[in-house]
């Protein structure tokens, strides 16, 4: 093999390497997860808005829940309308076109 086809194949390799890093990384970039406190539900259109602390600083997530999502109590699958407004939470939840989507509650 000569040079100029091993150093091609090598350029393909870390090209392809690079573009499922990106590719990865972007996905990543869509999704997240962490603890915080009820600031609104909204039983009827089945959205919630959660604030979550970042250092000095809050995120809000807020947003429909999936149609696959999850909402726990105490371990448990309840419907949105058996957790509370002040109650802390573990919150999942990725990002769509058209905002943040919860796909995971959980309470105790």
């Amino acid at each position: 093999m000569s040079f100029q086809t091993r150093y091609s194949a090598m350029l393909f390799s870390a090209a392809g390497v690079m573009l499922l890093s990106m590719a990865l990384a972007t996905a990543a970039a869509r999704m997240g997860q962490g603890s915080g406190v009820i600031a609104a539900i909204e039983p009827a259109s089945q959205t919630v808005m959660i604030e979550v602390p970042l250092g000095k600083a809050k995120l809000t997530v807020g947003g429909p829940l999936s149609p696959k999502a999850s909402v726990k109590k105490g371990g448990k699958t309840v419907r949105l309308d058996n957790v509370r407004v002040g109650g802390h939470v573990r919150v999942s939840w990725r990002q769509t076109a058209n905002g943040q989507e919860i796909t995971q509650l959980e309470t105790r």
